[in-house]
């Protein structure tokens, strides 16, 4: 299963998500149930680690650090990835947190 792979190889994976600027990252979805198929995605929802002046920079900021997130992500994983900011689920966190797999060191 893919996210066994995921925890053996995790101290590499987290790498990545701190050159972006990401914490406290959660799987969700069939990985994190264990139900993934050979064509499923990978679902993660991160907070964002950055710096900005306005509201719109943030916004930009976030925009792009996950962005090249996601594409350092399927170029490791070789899957489609889709990254989720806590702040876009909103009261879907919660539950999220409750059937999701917390990845951390």
């Amino acid at each position: 299963m893919l996210l066994d792979y995921i925890i053996v190889n995790k101290g590499f994976i987290l790498d990545i998500f701190d050159k972006h600027g990401a914490s406290d990252i959660l799987i969700i979805g069939s990985v994190s149930r264990r139900e993934e198929t050979e064509d499923s995605d990978i679902d993660f929802v991160v907070d964002m680690k950055t710096s900005y002046n306005t509201l719109l920079d943030l916004e930009l900021t976030d925009v792009q650090a996950v962005s090249d997130l996601v594409k350092e992500l399927q170029l490791y994983f070789k899957r489609n990835v889709e990254v989720a900011l806590y702040s876009q689920i909103g009261d879907g966190y919660k539950e999220a947190k409750k059937i999701g797999y917390k990845l951390g060191r």
